[in-house]
């Protein structure tokens, strides 16, 4: 189980830096996909899809359960805010 931990922080905190000066633009980290994801969530759609409360719920559940893996939740926060300004 604690290889699965490490893997998931892994993931969920990886670097995006060296990708975005590659392709020369500016890519957001996975904390700012995540708030932007949740965002959406909360506004009841995800993508073209619309979705119920039940599914809202669950989204929001899951996507929540990540938040202890974070390495920087400042930056999620301040994402997770100026989406919902």
């Amino acid at each position: 189980m604690k290889a699965l931990s490490d893997a998931l922080e892994g993931v969920l905190n990886y670097n995006c830096e060296h990708e975005s000066e590659r392709l020369g633009q500016r890519l957001p980290s996975n904390c700012e996909v995540l708030a932007a994801y949740l965002n959406n969530v909360m506004c009841g759609k995800v993508g073209s899809t619309k979705l119920s409360p039940g599914d809202v719920d669950r989204a929001w559940h899951k996507a929540v359960g990540l938040f202890p893996f974070l390495k920087d939740k400042d930056l999620f926060m301040e994402a997770y805010r100026y989406g919902h300004a």
